[in-house]
């Protein structure tokens, strides 16, 4: 395959072994971005970072490592890279592997990462890279990095620094709840084309064995014929075309769902709260115009973390005017320099 990244830039793939939501051994994919000399940063190894991408599909191949620019690019990705950082960044188990994908899953997405770390570890010699090492994600994967902060403290890998979130998806059932249930929000949902958003959560749902949800009860002949073509493949831009101009009710029979006991119980399997104490300092950058997410629900999971853990290190800062994809430029400053101060 051909990509397009950076020149003094080294691309590797890597095939490694992860743990699932029963914790059984998965196959699960990544790339690595070397940079060309680790002295950019004074330091004799590379910093090791790794980086989580957002919703980019719910096929084996929507995952990064199967997309020509790695799916990010200059929004973080690249940055980052050329800045010095030694990049791991997955795919998820089930986009570039072939194993199901569990949309939005933090306590499965954390385990991608930290599997990810050790095999990179085994992967390179030590002397190239820092033992240490902290995270970086967006949107869906900053509920990803804010889940492996929560997971270190209660299963460390080692040499975890702290965490970068930014713009998260926390609670997605509250975001559903919130975008499905309030007018306004649902008619932005359905102007911006992102109707297939709550339709790749209920699939998530589906696929976590103790729901034992029927997707038939929720959605209309044209809901189930739109997931049947998103089971098929195809990116976020797949998804976008494939619900634009819909409305939600032409997609949903009811939209009860968001507020089932088997939601409930899907929330609590997989820990979307984002209220568990943390292993090391965390900033968390939002946008107050996120279209794509919700900076209420975030809001409110950052205070209630603040609230359950006196001793945990959170800060929230708020982009104002900034939307979901623009808050990584607009972060870019004080996240570099919160990413530095933690190897410092």
């Amino acid at each position: 395959r051909e990509y397009a990244y950076p020149p003094g830039l080294t691309l590797y793939r890597m095939l490694y072994v992860s743990k699932d939501l029963d914790q059984k051994p998965v196959p699960a994919s990544a790339f690595i971005l070397v940079p060309y000399d680790a002295k950019l940063n004074g330091q004799s190894s590379m910093r090791t970072l790794v980086w989580t991408h957002g919703t980019s599909g719910i096929t084996r191949d929507s995952g990064p490592s199967a997309q020509k620019n790695l799916y990010y690019n200059f929004e973080g990705l690249y940055l980052l890279a050329l800045c010095g950082y030694f990049v791991v960044a997955p795919d998820y188990a089930g986009q570039g592997s072939d194993t199901p994908f569990h949309y939005v899953a933090a306590r499965s997405h954390a385990h991608n990462v930290t599997s990810a770390v050790l095999a990179t570890r085994v992967a390179f010699p030590k002397d190239l890279i820092t033992y240490d090492w902290a995270v970086i994600g967006h949107s869906e994967s900053g509920l990803t990095a804010w889940a492996v902060n929560e997971q270190e403290a209660a299963e460390p890998t080692g040499g975890f620094l702290g965490a970068v979130s930014v713009a998260p998806s926390m609670h997605p059932q509250s975001i559903n709840q919130r975008k499905l249930g309030i007018p306004q929000l649902r008619a932005a949902m359905e102007a911006a084309g992102t109707a297939f958003y709550p339709l790749e959560f209920l699939e998530s749902i589906r696929r976590l064995k103790a729901t034992a949800v029927n997707v038939s009860d929720w959605l209309t002949p044209k809901g189930e014929r739109t997931l049947q073509y998103l089971l098929r493949g195809g990116c976020i831009s797949a998804g976008t075309a494939l619900v634009n101009g819909s409305k939600v009710d032409e997609i949903f029979k009811s939209v009860a769902w968001v507020n089932a006991s088997f939601t409930d119980a899907w929330t609590a399997n997989v820990k979307t709260r984002g209220v568990d104490p943390l292993a090391g300092p965390m900033l968390v950058a939002q946008g107050d115009a996120d279209e794509a997410g919700d900076p209420l629900t975030n809001f409110n999971a950052y205070q209630a973390n603040c609230a359950a853990n006196k001793d945990n290190k959170i800060w929230y800062s708020i982009y104002r005017g900034m939307r979901h994809d623009a808050v990584l430029f607009a972060a870019a400053i004080e996240y570099m320099h919160f990413l530095g101060g933690l190897f410092d």
